[in-house]
């Protein structure tokens, strides 16, 4: 029976505890204790929550609760936190497996602790390259890889599968960034500003309207 794609997702994550870590040597090979954070790349924990879980104890499975950003740090979802990602640490054999540490709900969580910027590509490739291979195939549709429709979302806010997210527009003097995003703006433009009629996707031009075509030459004189 072929895999999943969410099966493929369990083992991939499972696999770095059960085949990486293990198989280090050296420095880089994990000490008892060693923190661990279960994370996928998209979600990214706040240095001052590495520097607690680095220099305090905490329970073998820990929350860290991510502000969620959809397409770029311009637009946050209102409706609650992210519940990951998780943290644990080292116990070789005995150490928890990723899967079941993201998947399993605890009590004890870190709040505001991290971002969580999904979909916030560079180019509209790279979008589309994450609907044909992420595990919601069910999402993978002709409608929802359309450049101009995947542009006309991201700009206004909308969700790109019509799931009815409330999503809302961060203030440029208020938006919650890491400190090297604000220090090479012009490189990471399309994390902070979807507004550009090509919401600042590389790869995208866009259509040309009526008033571009517009040539004051064209006048009546």
């Amino acid at each position: 029976m072929d895999a999943s794609a969410w099966d493929r997702e369990h083992y991939q994550r499972n696999a770095m505890v059960t085949h990486v870590l293990p198989n280090l040597l050296g420095k880089k090979a994990p000490n008892m204790g060693d923190v661990i954070i279960v994370s996928d790349v998209d979600e990214i924990p706040r240095p001052e929550t590495i520097d607690l879980l680095r220099n305090c104890d905490f329970p073998e499975r820990v929350d860290i609760r991510s502000k969620f950003f959809p397409y770029s740090f311009q637009l946050h979802r209102t409706d609650g936190e992210w519940y990951h990602p998780q943290a644990t640490y080292w116990r070789g054999n005995e150490t928890i497996l990723p899967e079941s540490l993201r998947m399993t709900q605890v009590a004890y969580e870190f709040k505001n602790a991290a971002w969580h910027c999904t979909t916030c590509f560079s180019s509209l490739a790279e979008f589309v390259a994450k609907i044909n291979a992420f595990s919601h195939q069910e999402w993978n549709r002709a409608e929802f890889k359309d450049p101009d429709q995947i542009v006309r979302r991201v700009r206004t806010g909308v969700d790109l599968f019509d799931r009815g997210f409330p999503y809302q527009k961060v203030p440029e003097n208020e938006m919650d960034v890491p400190s090297y995003l604000l220090k090479h703006k012009q490189k990471f433009a399309y994390l902070l500003d979807r507004e550009p009629a090509n919401a600042n996707f590389r790869d995208y031009v866009p259509p040309m309207t009526d008033d571009d075509s517009y040539d004051k030459s064209d006048e009546l004189s």
